[in-house]
């Protein structure tokens, strides 16, 4: 996995934006790394009240997953790159906006950055852009990161009780503990737990007008045309239908919905996150969901 990721970032930076400089760096394959720590910790802008005994937990869980990742043959000690590791304990992207519980589960984030050592003008340093860098993180109870990429539209749909409605994810690989799934994130869940429960040709519809109805609030009166065509829809929507899943069309039918009622080569499922896959009898520090994403962060 590592020659790949390396391949791909020579690759991608060879016919990229620096190729107009690529005779003035020489990468060092053979140089010895380092490896680097930073912690932080923005509890001002974080909306979890985390004890000082929670904090040591959770550092201690960053800190035994940083140890097994250096362990490694690539990394132990890494190669041609110095490596990062940054652990985050602060405000979660919570677009879901569900309402905290003091049984909500912590959030954590481990980033294990890779950037390459080069020869620059006789300079041996680090590949100055960041934004290039590999990196392996490690996502502790966030939910947001299970549907990285699936959001229904790009401005994020959401009904009034504040869930976000996302595309179901689609499945690439799957091993005895765990699914790739096409968006390139890897999930590990307790088991005969369902991640995302579906939405309902009702519910979708009902927060369709949520939706556009803000939208004209907010003075785009130019969705006016596409609120009256959903409410029609939802007037006529037969009572057997309400209740069934719903999925969005891929083909553009005469609905401004898009909603069709079965799973067929053209049709996706529409889901939202399951309010139930949380044990809140369990400490907040537990692990429950560990989603791992391996990428390039310019090009995904």
């Amino acid at each position: 996995m590592r020659l790949i990721i390396l391949s791909f970032i020579l690759s991608s930076l060879l016919i990229s934006k620096f190729c107009v400089a690529q005779n003035d760096y020489q990468y060092l394959p053979d140089y010895k790394g380092n490896w680097k720590t930073n912690v932080i910790v923005q509890e001002r802008l974080s909306p979890y009240k985390l004890t000082a005994e929670e904090k040591k937990i959770l550092l201690q869980k960053a800190e035994t997953a940083t140890q097994l990742i250096k362990i490694f043959p690539s990394f132990n000690p890494p190669r041609g790159m110095e490596m990062t590791a940054i652990t985050e304990m602060r405000y979660l992207m919570d677009y879901e906006k569900v309402k905290l519980k003091p049984t909500t589960p912590l959030p954590l984030q481990l980033t294990i950055s890779m950037g390459d050592y080069i020869s620059y003008k006789g300079k041996t340093m680090v590949f100055p852009d960041k934004e290039t860098y590999a990196h392996i993180t490690l996502f502790y109870n966030n939910t947001e990161a299970v549907f990285n990429g699936y959001s229904l539209f790009s401005e994020k749909l959401y009904d009034q009780q504040g869930n976000q409605y996302y595309f179901e994810p689609t499945v690439y690989k799957t091993f005895d503990n765990a699914t790739i799934y096409n968006n390139n994130e890897m999930m590990f869940i307790q088991p005969g737990k369902n991640l995302w429960v579906p939405v309902t040709a009702k519910q979708y519809l009902e927060t369709l007008l949520y939706h556009y109805g803000k939208l004209i609030g907010e003075g785009h009166a130019d969705n006016q045309m596409v609120l009256d065509n959903i409410k029609e829809e939802l007037k006529n929507l037969q009572a057997e239908d309400q209740n069934k899943p719903a999925y969005w069309n891929t083909q553009f039918g005469s609905s401004l919905s898009n909603l069709a009622f079965e799973k067929t080569a053209n049709t996706t499922a529409i889901v939202r996150f399951n309010p139930d896959y949380f044990d809140k009898s369990k400490p907040r520090t537990s692990i429950q969901l560990l989603v791992v994403e391996v990428g390039f962060h310019s090009y995904d």
